[in-house]
């Protein structure tokens, strides 16, 4: 183990969580043969019952290794789904069968389907608009401009066309009749998002003007109706009634007229904002919320229902009437794994189904009953959220809390290394350290640093720093690095997130003994502090100071169902105390809580390579019940806290625990009635 864990002062804070997966890919899928129409059987989660209760619905593939979804769209009965791709689209049924496939000449950008899946509507690159209905092509019309996103009406009957140049201060918003005809257009700088109602007869339109947030209303007609300005994200209902917009942590109700009908301050940043179809509740998330809640529910009135904490970066849908909220997320976790949360109107979590894939895109239909995700390696599954368990949220079996000892880090292959990445524990309170195993590279800090981005693994009940997908540049000369993080990094950071994102990095480059700086740029410039409310980063860091040699401690800390160690800083021993017997003393007194009372030292002694320490009767109270899997974690976690803190500090190699003089070999840990190596690192990750 090396000097590379880093000194964190921490105030301990157990907590549990409640995470259940029902695995739709994986090792625990059931797999039967074909069914009676020769199509193979779809898995069915471990442990079910009945073929009622199977969730997979139906899956469609596309022929390719990786996809990029434009859209998934799922009519409201569920029953026709449309699948949007670059050259091609598909309309799928309810099982995801193939109805019908369309090619198109030039890669396409967006599409839209009518609520009852009758019409289809597409534009690609070039400007040209589309429209297929009941798999016709009926006309097309052009506009001389790049599409970004469009809409369609209910009755088919308008298509609204949002249209934003390279240059960001350029923006047109258009309204097509059913016939492909324009029937008004407005030039809108600085467009950034637009919204029309069910009708066709509402448009809210949001921009960013000369650094300055602003939302619009327009008619049918085309005529503003009124402006705001300070509003970062907003949304529209879907009779056109209600606008509800967000200025710094406060929402707003409006009318269609522009009137005020209230306000409320959330204490939290929101990036999306939707209504339910039927106009009862108001959904607000903050994709960043870095261990805080951050899906909020209100009712019209203004009343808070709930708020969740909920993973960061997920995608969130919402049934028509409101009763129904899922949450979708893939880049919580390492692997390509998404997990599906659903929640129920009062908040209570009614099932977790975890799919073996990365949903890119989902989409829910109204009733709440069917669910879609767009798989970036070329699936499309259907979920029928309708067979789930009555009554509370029951899990599949009981999880039960563990750990992972470190002797079970397994000896490194020659092309393999082992490095320390650093995420949050999952209320975001400290920085918990996981040993990985990589393969080596020319550029092992650019390495870290990806499998940091990279996140941690899948039930490890850890939460990331950074969001999947940035990309962090990294160079170095003379041992001085540099790491370049991008704008957006910093726009999305709240005060939590900016001091993860920094400090992980921190932390996890310091570990190289090559290090001797660190400094921090946010695209190529140098800043003083990064985020908001801003963390200082206008100095080098010195990678000495980082690992510095202060006493430190390796005590156990509860994240969600596992146990982990978590470095912890101390002053070091007067001159007047024996160092073994204050370091063991110092780690019975922080890890007080995981550690049975009155244990007492007798002795502490270091002898060459071996450090003995003796202690009491009541330290094998620690492994009277190892049938228990909390109360076996738990010994191993403070045996192995033990070892570690002592050949760190004391810089011998061995540990030898005795009780009253006298070797030990409690049940179930018989391999204490030896010497203990010094690991080779902590908190192995599975």
């Amino acid at each position: 183990m090396t000097k590379s864990f880093i000194r964190l002062k921490i105030t301990c804070f157990l907590a549990a969580c409640f995470m259940v997966c029902v695995c739709l890919l994986g090792c625990d899928l059931v797999l039967t043969g074909m069914d009676k129409e020769g199509r193979p059987v779809e898995p069915l989660y471990a442990g079910e019952r009945t073929d009622r209760e199977k969730v997979l619905e139906g899956r469609f593939s596309v022929m390719n290794q990786q996809v990029t979804f434009n859209d998934i769209n799922i009519s409201s009965d569920g029953r026709k789904i449309l699948v949007s791709l670059e050259e091609r689209a598909f309309l799928l049924d309810g099982e995801g069968r193939l109805l019908w496939e369309n090619s198109f000449d030039q890669s396409q950008v967006s599409s839209a389907f009518s609520c009852c899946g009758n019409t289809m509507v597409s534009a690609d690159d070039d400007g040209r608009i589309s429209l297929y209905e009941e798999r016709r092509f009926l006309w097309e019309t052009f506009l001389d401009t790049p599409v970004n996103t469009m809409d369609v009406s209910d009755d088919a009957h308008r298509v609204m066309v949002l249209s934003s140049s390279p240059k960001e201060e350029e923006g047109r918003i258009y309204l097509l009749d059913k016939h492909g005809k324009i029937l008004w257009e407005a030039e809108i700088p600085g467009i950034t998002h637009a919204q029309m109602d069910s009708r066709g007869m509402m448009y809210l339109v949001q921009a960013v003007q000369q650094g300055d947030n602003k939302i619009f209303l327009y008619d049918e007609r085309g005529e503003l109706l009124w402006e705001k300005e300070g509003f970062q994200t907003a949304g529209l209902s879907q009779d056109g009634k209600y606008v509800t917009a967000v200025a710094d942590q406060t929402i707003y109700l409006f009318d269609s007229n522009g009137k005020t009908l209230w306000s409320m301050d959330i204490g939290i940043p929101v990036t999306q904002i939707k209504f339910s179809r039927n106009n009862r509740y108001i959904l607000a998330y903050n994709q960043f919320g870095a261990g805080r809640d951050n899906l909020i529910y209100l009712d019209i009135e203004g009343n808070l229902l709930w708020k969740q904490r909920i993973r960061d970066d997920s995608s969130v849908a919402l049934s028509a009437d409101g009763q129904r909220i899922v949450v979708a997320s893939w880049r919580h976790y390492s692997e390509d794994l998404t997990r599906v949360s659903i929640y129920d109107v009062r908040g209570r979590l009614r099932r977790e189904i975890d799919a073996g894939s990365r949903a890119d895109k989902i989409a829910l239909s109204d009733d709440g009953g069917f669910l879609v995700l767009g798989c970036y390696d070329g699936n499309v599954y259907v979920l029928n959220l309708n067979r789930e368990t009555l009554g509370e949220y029951i899990p599949s079996e009981t999880e039960n809390v563990y750990y992972v000892p470190v002797d079970q880090l397994k000896p490194l292959k020659e092309e393999e290394t082992r490095i320390d990445l650093y995420f949050y524990d999952q209320n975001a309170l400290v920085f918990v350290p996981v040993s990985r195993e990589v393969t080596k590279t020319s550029n092992m800090m650019r390495t870290a640093i990806e499998e940091l981005v990279k996140g941690p693994k899948v039930r490890s009940y850890l939460i990331r720093t950074i969001p999947k997908g940035i990309d962090i540049g990294i160079s170095t000369e003379d041992g001085k690095v540099e790491v370049n993080l991008p704008g957006e990094l910093e726009q999305i950071a709240g005060a939590t997130q900016s001091t993860g994102i920094i400090n992980s990095i921190l932390y996890t480059l310091s570990q190289f003994p090559t290090v001797d700086s660190i400094k921090f740029m946010v695209e190529g410039e140098e800043k003083y502090s990064f985020g908001e409310p801003g963390v200082f980063i206008g100095q080098e860091f010195s990678s000495q100071q980082v690992r510095e040699s202060s006493p430190l401690l390796f005590i156990p800390y509860r994240s969600g169902f596992r146990y982990y160690l978590i470095p912890w800083e101390i002053q070091p021993s007067p001159v007047s105390k024996d160092p073994a017997e204050f370091i063991s003393y110092k780690y019975f007194q922080e890890a007080g809580s995981f550690i049975p009372c009155n244990v007492e030292i007798i002795e502490a002694r270091v002898e060459g390579d071996l450090v003995t320490l003796d202690l009491n009767q009541e330290f094998l109270t620690l492994f009277e019940n190892p049938e228990n899997s909390d109360l076996k974690a738990r010994a191993q976690v403070v045996t192995d806290g033990l070892v570690a803190t002592l050949t760190e500090n004391l810089k011998q190699n061995k540990v030898q625990i005795l009780v009253e003089g006298e070797n030990i070999s409690p049940r179930g840990f018989s391999h204490l009635s030896q010497p203990l190596e010094k690991p080779r690192g902590i908190n192995p990750e599975q």
